[in-house]
């Protein structure tokens, strides 16, 4: 007897027997995560300063920052983020925004790998008490603010994204035997053969991004001298 067949608009296509997506970074990644993991920054502590008292912890995702010292915690942020992986997506000194792109860096458990987690870092200067620019109207920049010598403070976010890959069939007997299907609607709507959505703000790696900031600030800064200062040599 003929088997009943079920029209197709287009037709489901099975792509690759044997890759499950996911599997393979468990695999790979476990022994990687290890290293990532010993190798965290502490996080941010409230009331922590710089030895100048111009940078403060005011928040585990936020600083306390003289005006003056602005564009030098400004360089401190975006070369942080770049060392630790992001690429750079927008680096505005004017107004005080610096946005990395979203890629995979700062896994932190199995759940991020097994789930392809990402992230995207976003850090915003603005001043302490926003006002009208005095000058040129509209509201104070981040740059104006520093050069009107208002105080300011920067905010961290970190977004975790979680990547879906619709059209994924796993296997209960063998994860070798997985595979994908491929919808051309859904690939019209480019929601294959992957696609991102943010699920929530990771708030340690914020808090750690931000010590590690105020610290390559710290050392960044120029060393306080006095002309009174005893000779401790004599």
């Amino acid at each position: 007897m003929k088997r009943p067949t079920r029209a197709a608009t287009p037709p489901a296509r099975w792509i690759r027997p044997g890759t499950a997506p996911g599997l393979w970074a468990v695999a790979i990644g476990v022994p990687v995560l290890a290293l990532m993991l010993a190798g965290c920054s502490a996080p941010a502590r409230v009331g922590d300063a710089s030895a100048d008292g111009s940078i403060r912890v005011v928040a585990l995702d936020e600083l306390s920052i003289e005006p003056a010292s602005y564009a030098r915690v400004f360089q401190a942020a975006r070369d942080e983020i770049r060392a630790r992986g992001w690429e750079w997506e927008r680096v505005d000194l004017e107004q005080g925004i610096i946005s990395s792109a979203v890629a995979t860096v700062g896994a932190r458990g199995i759940d991020d790998l097994a789930n392809r987690h990402a992230r995207q870092v976003r850090v915003t200067f603005l001043p302490a008490s926003p006002e009208t620019d005095p000058d040129r109207g509209g509201t104070l920049s981040a740059a104006r603010a520093s050069e009107l010598g208002r105080p300011m403070l920067m905010r961290i976010g970190v977004t975790v994204f979680r990547e879906q890959v619709p059209g994924w069939q796993p296997q209960t007997n063998s994860a070798r035997l997985a595979g994908r299907w491929t919808d051309p609607e859904l690939q019209k709507r480019e929601l294959q053969p992957a696609f991102s959505v943010a699920e929530r703000q990771d708030q340690t790696t914020a808090s750690e991004l931000l010590a590690a900031v105020m610290r390559r600030a710290t050392l960044a800064a120029p060393a306080a001298t006095s002309p009174d200062a005893p000779d401790a040599t004599k």
